[in-house]
């Protein structure tokens, strides 16, 4: 007999509540057009330039905070690449938890680096998550960058 596993927790109501587990919800409820757009986000296409990698590129800002931050590359990719969590999902004041950002923030810092790992597998970098706790769930963010010098 093959026993399935405990249903995890979930910390979306929603999957809480459902009777099955989150495949079988995607299978009633999802979408190949929802899939290829989650996967853009959890597995990007990072952009190359100048010796530094990016979640997406402007060339002009790239530039212009080349400047400000004096050449630091590290600085630089660590600014352009920061992303707050509710500005990549939509983050419902009453409906959204600490636990869900959390939740998904851990999740975008695991695949962005195993997808870094994959794509570039002679560098390092380091995919920071603000895990700590924030009394504005705004402040949840990630960024990410390459392990050069220490970053201030």
């Amino acid at each position: 007999m093959t026993e399935k596993p405990d249903k995890p927790a979930q910390s979306i109501p929603l999957l809480a509540e459902w009777p099955g587990d989150p495949l079988d919800w995607l299978r009633l409820f999802g979408s190949l057009d929802h899939a290829e757009a989650f996967a853009a986000l959890f597995w990007p296409a990072f952009v190359r330039h100048d010796g530094c990698t990016f979640l997406e590129l402007d060339e002009k800002i790239y530039a212009d905070w080349l400047g400000k931050l004096k050449g630091d590359k590290t600085r630089v990719e660590a600014t352009m690449n920061h992303r707050h969590i509710c500005d990549m999902l939509p983050c419902p004041e009453r409906a959204t938890t600490r636990e869900q950002i959390t939740s998904v923030g851990k999740l975008l810092r695991e695949t962005w680096t195993a997808k870094l790992h994959r794509d570039f597998p002679a560098e390092r970098f380091t995919v920071r998550f603000s895990e700590d706790y924030n009394e504005d769930l705004i402040d949840y963010y990630l960024t990410l960058f390459r392990n050069r010098d220490p970053i201030n």
